[in-house]
């Protein structure tokens, strides 16, 4: 009888020290996971702080010269913006296809057509980014419709903001441009480019067409056979920027699919000089962006060359997968 009431009264008012372990091993478990879950998203996903009424300027758009190119009038007077003066504003990070000097593009005329539909005569805020103004004296720009929400921090509610309110997204995300990165003005960068991805997995806009390509359609409107592209990739790799001045250019290119690429086969070319770069046998892991780099000073990343390979005035890159198909276009 006594044995069987100790094993009772433990039953009922006793605290089993394994319990109270395995309690408090759960819980420090379920704490290093959160703080893990948290440290790897901080890494990875970039969430930018959106610009309050203070970071923009107010404008009226008066003229509209292709998708990514306007004329606007000032509506205030703030940064290096005169009150009532006239400035061109070319879009920050995102490139449609030309309509301009004598050029016609596949899908320039409607990316025309789109931002004048949606912006001429409006009033729009610009965010200026780190460099102003191009060797053109444009102003470079990210196009507010309205101001952002000052309340928007964490990653939903800026992407929420971004997708409604930032036109040069809502190009990319709807088929009319593709990401044309330019350091130092990178902000978005990211958001353009997941939103490049939406547009070419479905066949939005220029991603339509039938000599569709995972970046911008070749500068002539005549079909060839370097515009041909592949329906689909397993490798998702992409040029998002050229720094063509300089003694030491380079160019960007970001692995914005989910897989690992070995870049042995691949190639590099420059379309005005002609000239191609083989890459070595290095992995491209998901999200990472390796440089090739060329120029009497060139260091960093990899070498193509000690000679100037991109033409001041204008070039275009191609991204060739080992199987000869062009994988990304970079045209600037």
């Amino acid at each position: 009888m006594r044995g069987g009431g100790q094993r009772n009264s433990g039953r009922k008012g006793g605290i089993s020290i394994s319990n109270v372990v395995r309690g408090i091993s759960i819980k420090f478990l379920l704490l290093f996971i959160i703080v893990f879950v948290i440290q790897v998203f901080s890494e990875t996903l970039q969430v930018p702080k959106l610009p309050s009424r203070d970071d923009l300027v107010e404008c009226k758009v008066i003229k509209i010269v292709d998708g990514d190119t306007i004329h606007v009038q000032m509506l205030e007077r703030k940064k290096f913006f005169e009150l009532g003066k006239e400035y061109i504003v070319r879009f920050i990070g995102v490139n449609t296809p030309e309509i301009t000097m004598g050029k016609n593009e596949p899908y320039g005329q409607e990316a025309f057509e789109f931002t004048k539909k949606e912006l001429l005569s409006k009033t729009i805020y610009l965010e200026i980014d780190l460099d102003p103004f191009d060797k053109y004296d444009r102003v470079l720009a990210y196009i507010w419709l309205s101001i952002p929400s000052s309340t928007a921090t964490d990653f939903s509610s800026v992407l929420k903001e971004i997708e409604s309110k930032l036109f040069n997204y809502v190009l990319v995300l709807k088929g009319y441009a593709n990401v044309m990165t330019v350091p130092p003005n990178v902000k978005y960068q990211d958001f353009f480019l997941q939103a490049e991805k939406k547009a070419r997995e479905n066949n939005v806009g220029l991603w339509g067409l039938s000599s569709t390509s995972t970046s911008k359609p070749s500068q002539t409107s005549t079909q060839s056979s370097t515009q041909s592209q592949p329906q689909t990739t397993s490798a998702q790799l992409q040029i998002v920027g050229i720094k063509y001045d300089g003694k030491n250019e380079y160019v960007l290119i970001k692995n914005t699919g989910s897989v690992e690429v070995n870049l042995s086969g691949w190639t590099l070319k420059s379309i005005s000089g002609n000239q191609t770069f083989k890459f070595p046998s290095i992995v491209l892991k998901p999200g990472q962006t390796i440089s090739v780099h060329s120029g009497p000073e060139a260091s960093g990343g990899l070498i193509w060359t000690t000679k100037y390979m991109w033409n001041n005035d204008g070039d275009e890159a191609l991204l060739i997968s080992p199987d000869g198909k062009i994988v990304s276009r970079y045209k600037y």
